[in-house]
């Protein structure tokens, strides 16, 4: 009995978590993965921005290696999900762009790029 009063104390928490949830997936697969794809790879230099700006401009900052990493593993994830037919697409642009960009001869990988 005490647990059955427990588990109904509960389950307004429950509900806001579900509902919070929602809105955080919402708003990842509607709105942020696909800004990001959109402004957030620079096909020009194969290459993930560093940022964007509030207005959803990528910014000059320098590209470090650990965002294209970061940023080509979400796309992964997102395909391996079946939310969005681009990611593929992403995913592949940004190996292509990790290797031509990053990876020197000997396979070491810089953490780096400046303008």
């Amino acid at each position: 009995m005490i647990t059955q009063a427990h588990s109904i104390d509960r389950q307004p928490e429950n509900d806001v978590l579900s509902f919070l949830s929602m809105e955080a997936q919402n708003w990842l697969f509607d709105k942020a993965l696909p800004l990001w794809a959109h402004h957030g790879y620079d096909w020009s230099q194969s290459m993930w921005n560093e940022s964007l700006d509030l207005n959803g401009k990528p910014t000059t900052e320098n590209k470090r290696a650990r965002v294209q990493g970061r940023q080509t593993y979400v796309y992964g994830l997102f395909a391996d999900m079946g939310k969005n037919v681009h990611a593929r697409v992403m995913v592949h642009a940004g190996i292509s762009g990790i290797k031509n960009n990053y990876l020197n001869n000997e396979g070491l990988l810089a953490t780096v790029l400046t303008h």
